[in-house]
């Protein structure tokens, strides 16, 4: 598993992963914060289209918007090199990503992932439903804490 020698999760890979998750909103983006390997990632929610100018990256380009009472994040330019899940399951440059979110109630964040990849998949790759809990005071569970793959740590080989 590429994740061993400190190689990024991935988009959904890490949404659906263990780790916590924190949301933080301003006037014109949404804030993703991930206690694997502390990644964070910006959702844009001014209106701008997808960059068409930046090289593919781990976690892509993002953007969101609203549709009724349901927040819609699309993201696209990936590179190859993560997995869309623990089992190892590919995906190529050319996919993209939808979250839905919806806010079931006060304490609960409803999320439904649709992945399509015309050059892997013949269809939408659609993940199981996630839930996310709304933690009142996070500093009890102490916040997100630091968690940084070191590669010098893992004693294995950087993969190609």
């Amino acid at each position: 598993d590429y994740a061993g020698s400190c190689m990024p999760f991935g988009w959904s890979r890490t949404l659906y992963g263990p780790h916590p998750i924190m949301f933080m909103q301003d006037n014109d983006k949404l804030v993703m914060l991930a206690e694997q390997n502390n990644w964070f990632t910006l959702v844009y929610t001014d209106g701008r289209p997808h960059d068409k100018e930046l090289p593919p990256t781990w976690y892509g380009d993002t953007v969101g918007r609203w549709e009724g009472d349901t927040f819609v994040v699309n993201s696209n330019n990936f590179n190859d090199a993560t997995w869309l899940d623990q089992y190892g399951s590919p995906h190529s440059d050319q996919m993209t990503v939808e979250e839905r979110y919806r806010r079931v109630d006060h304490d609960h964040l409803e999320m439904i992932l649709n992945i399509t990849d015309p050059q892997t998949y013949v269809g939408t790759w659609q993940g199981d439903k996630k839930i996310f809990q709304r933690v009142e005071n996070p500093s009890e569970f102490n916040d997100l804490p630091e968690d940084i793959c070191v590669w010098s740590d893992t004693k294995r080989e950087i993969p190609e």
